[in-house]
């Protein structure tokens, strides 16, 4: 079963025996997710809970500019996740790209960002021996993606990410076990962005070979895995209703979700919220963290 909770309203959807509950993070607009997964045997009632873990997860969440590093909204999801993380027992968070807007870090302003940014932004007691996972988005690649690599090595406490592209493997307490196939969806498939103008701008890869070998990073990670449950996350979406749109529609991804048996995928990039479900696939899109909310878009939707 899939619990999704926007505000007051709830509905539920029969899947795979697993649980996410999907709660609002912001009085006035969904800006984040807190995901809650339950693994329970086959047979029992879902109210029989076997083991849970939760994770909560925002996109597009990382200040304004390098003179701006933090907005009003930012923060403002920064301290509900920190009530969520208290009243769920979060095990942890993932930030699902563009970690630091407008033009990512570089070797000048990384230390600054990084206090600023996240350090000091995501204060609550309850997150503060949590991990966070990040991935990098098309605004991190606009400036040097790698020092949050760097941020990571030298040993940050809080900040994972050893690579570009990692696997989180995660054990239930009642031992199943979860992976994520965290990957770099920029350097595969090019930039995506809007300019000044608004208009939406698409970029190839930079580099086609690198790209191909990132492709098939993924694919060993999902055909290895025997894990109970399998996810994907990257910073575009499979799937979206809202102004950026699919962008990851129609690439290898696709394959790989029907032939690996993935549960879903988790994203960000359009800055708005939602979940679909696409043969028993759930897709959820979380990506308001700091700033503007994206328009729904009905060309997207139907192209979708």
């Amino acid at each position: 079963e899939i619990i999704l909770v926007t505000g007051v309203q709830t509905c539920a959807l029969p899947i795979f025996p697993v649980s996410l509950r999907h709660h609002s993070l912001h009085t006035k607009m969904m800006r984040a997710l807190t995901f809650t997964l339950t693994a329970v045997a086959n047979g029992l009632d879902m109210n029989t809970t076997a083991a849970e873990y939760n994770i909560l997860m925002v996109g597009d969440w990382g200040g304004d500019s390098d003179s701006k590093p933090t907005t009003s909204t930012e923060l403002a999801v920064c301290a509900q996740m920190g009530k969520i993380a208290a009243q769920k027992n979060t095990q942890m968070v993932l930030l699902l790209g563009d970690n630091f807007y407008s033009y990512g870090i570089s070797s000048s302003t990384a230390a600054m960002r990084f206090q600023s940014t996240f350090e000091n932004a995501f204060t609550a007691d309850s997150l503060s021996n949590v991990p966070f996972y990040a991935l990098a988005g098309n605004h991190d690649h606009r400036g040097d993606a790698n020092l949050q690599v760097d941020y990571h090595l030298k040993g940050s406490g809080r900040w994972n990410m050893p690579a570009l592209n990692y696997v989180i493997d995660k054990t239930l307490p009642d031992g199943r076990t979860v992976r994520i196939v965290m990957f770099d969806s920029v350097e595969i498939v090019g930039q995506n962005y809007f300019d000044d103008n608004g208009a939406q701008i698409e970029t190839p890869p930079e580099d086609f070979a690198a790209a191909a070998a990132n492709w098939d990073w993924v694919e060993s990670k999902l055909a290895e895995s025997d894990a109970d449950f399998l996810f994907t996350a990257a910073h575009y979406p499979i799937h979206s209703g809202c102004s950026h749109g699919s962008v990851l529609r129609g690439s290898n991804h696709d394959d790989f979700m029907e032939k690996y048996n993935v549960n879903g995928h988790f994203a960000g990039h359009d800055h708005c919220m939602i979940h679909i479900e696409e043969n028993g696939q759930q897709h959820v899109l979380s990506g308001a963290g700091a700033d503007n909310w994206y328009s729904w878009s009905k060309t997207v939707s139907s192209a979708a």
